[in-house]
């Protein structure tokens, strides 16, 4: 039988820059100015919620 564990503190580390807004896919800082943040390179598309065609 195989146990599965809890990651504790010194296992996680801290990937985000500190206090910076950055994108998801390429790591460049995000403009905040609207409603929705937007990567200079990739626009909205990281926030932009998954739609399957049905509403």
């Amino acid at each position: 039988m195989e146990k599965y564990g809890v990651k504790t503190e010194d296992e996680m580390v801290k990937t985000g820059a500190e206090g910076k807004k950055v994108c998801p896919l390429c790591g460049a800082e995000l403009d905040l100015s609207g409603n929705v943040p937007r990567c200079p390179k990739h626009g909205t598309e990281p926030f932009e919620k998954e739609n399957d065609g049905r509403e």
